[in-house]
């Protein structure tokens, strides 16, 4: 799927804890592909990191970060066919609280250098 490609990837030590600062690209051997293919390798990139900085800062291991997040999708999932099937979009909300610090989640992952 990918011919050739580089990356890169830097853990930065903040106030907060550790951010974690990734960068892929890469030529496609099927271009029309590249368009599902790019972004969900950044997703699962960034992700699969996230689940490092949770061992880095909470020793949690890799393994057991993905059943958490596996679990906290399966919670949302069921909250939302509740709330659809009750047809209450208050209820509906609470699938979308933000995730705890210790669920791994790729929007907590840079995809471009800070400037």
């Amino acid at each position: 799927m990918i011919v050739s490609g580089s990356g890169y990837w830097r853990y930065i030590p903040t106030r907060q804890g550790i951010r974690f600062l990734t960068g892929y690209d890469y030529i496609p051997r099927w271009p029309t592909g590249d368009r599902i293919f790019r972004p969900l390798m950044g997703w699962a990139t960034a992700w699969s990191f996230d689940r490092l900085r949770i061992w880095l800062e909470h020793d949690i291991p890799p393994e057991r970060a993905r059943r958490l997040a596996i679990a906290d999708a399966a919670a949302r999932a069921t909250v939302l066919a509740v709330a659809v099937k009750a047809r209450n979009p208050l209820l509906a909300l609470v699938a979308f609280i933000p995730k705890s610090d210790l669920v791994p989640s790729a929007h907590r992952c840079l995809r471009k250098r800070p400037r």
